[in-house]
């Protein structure tokens, strides 16, 4: 039986060869990223970036928390229905009130807020998109919230502090060849 097979399944191979086998990285993590509505009550907000992500985004981005906590390993591997909102979504949808403990609702799934990102304001350079209008959910969750054909999906890694830069990458273009079979 034919089975179709999209780019995405190939990055999320990637990523995992990547964070199993380098011996340079500190951290390698996977974003997704998808333009949704998000909605909590009455209160609802347009172009809200959901960003799927894995647990080693917090050591690679810059996740400065404002109250509450970031995903736990548990709830990165399970893909929880929990997630982490930007100041602005919070803004928007909680009018000031705190956000921890309520719930979201993302295309067509309740999710409960455990963390409240703190205000990152507008930058010419970011990681990922800034954080502001963002909402982050464990990447295993956006298959049931998110059109996965058309998200876009990033590999990102950071190198171990003592690694030159040259040699990072270097390492990391011969494992994705080798992940890939391309001599």
């Amino acid at each position: 039986r034919f089975r179709s097979v999209h780019p995405r399944d190939f990055i999320y191979k990637d990523y995992l060869f990547l964070k199993e086998n380098s011996r340079t990285a500190e951290a390698v993590a996977m974003l997704l990223a998808y333009e949704r509505s998000v909605k909590a009550g009455r209160n609802s907000l347009s172009n809200c970036t959901v960003k799927g992500v894995t647990s080693d985004w917090e050591k690679i981005s810059r996740v400065n928390l404002l109250s509450g906590r970031y995903f736990n390993e548990s709830e990165i591997n399970n893909g929880s229905a929990v997630c982490v909102v930007g100041y602005r979504v919070w803004e928007e949808l909680f009018d000031g009130a705190s956000p921890l403990g309520r719930r979201i609702r993302v295309g067509g799934r309740d999710l409960t807020v455990i963390g409240l990102l703190d205000k990152e304001g507008e930058s010419m350079v970011n990681i990922g998109g800034g954080t502001d209008a963002s909402l982050l959910v464990p990447l295993k969750m956006c298959k049931y919230i998110v059109n996965m054909r058309r998200a876009g999906a990033s590999i990102l890694a950071k190198p171990k502090a003592d690694v030159q830069i040259q040699e990072f990458e270097d390492e990391l273009v011969v494992l994705m060849r080798a992940g890939r079979r391309i001599a």
